[in-house]
């Protein structure tokens, strides 16, 4: 029922890209139905808005990058959390946003927010180009750092886990 015809949105020593016009318009012959009227990408997810949602089984990734489709014209598969506002830390750690940060590096990023900040990271997740930091809602967040690494680092109070109402609507649902 969906087409095949997108090539990958990535290279394999690359973060995912957007996608071109041309792909867009694929994407939007895809689920021709559905009135599609967003096509975003929001690493690792590529976002399709559509007016309703298509007849299922629907596609679980687009060009190589997994898909959210959704008839909600506002939210995003997960939490986005609040950007820092102080200087980037650990700069030798030289985190990629192409590959998983390593146990030794999620150990370190937590120990030194509990030593610097006095925090305790309970949730860490990472997207790419973004680390996603679980903070106490006590945190300050704008005195915590824009970036980690390399990585811009946001932060959130709540769990980091997709929305389960937004799940319901999406592509996960039954």
């Amino acid at each position: 029922m969906y087409s095949s015809r997108i090539t990958r949105f990535y290279d394999k020593l690359g973060p995912p890209r957007t996608p071109s016009s041309e792909e867009i318009k694929l994407i939007c012959q895809m689920f021709d139905g559905a009135g599609v009227f967003e096509v975003s990408l929001n690493a690792p997810f590529l976002i399709i808005r559509c007016h309703s949602l298509p007849p299922k089984p629907w596609p679980l990734t687009i060009g190589g990058i997994p898909i959210w489709l959704t008839d909600s014209a506002t939210g995003t598969p997960l939490p986005q959390g609040s950007p820092g506002h102080s200087q980037p830390v650990l700069p030798d750690l030289r985190l990629s946003n192409i590959r998983c940060p390593p146990s030794e590096s999620i150990a370190l990023i937590s120990k030194f927010f509990t030593d610097e900040y006095g925090i305790l990271i309970s949730e860490i997740m990472w997207t790419g180009p973004q680390l996603h930091l679980r903070v106490p809602p006590t945190a300050q967040i704008s005195s915590l750092p824009c970036k980690i690494s390399n990585l811009v680092a946001l932060y959130n109070t709540s769990s980091l886990m997709p929305n389960e109402k937004e799940i319901e609507k999406s592509r996960f649902s039954p």
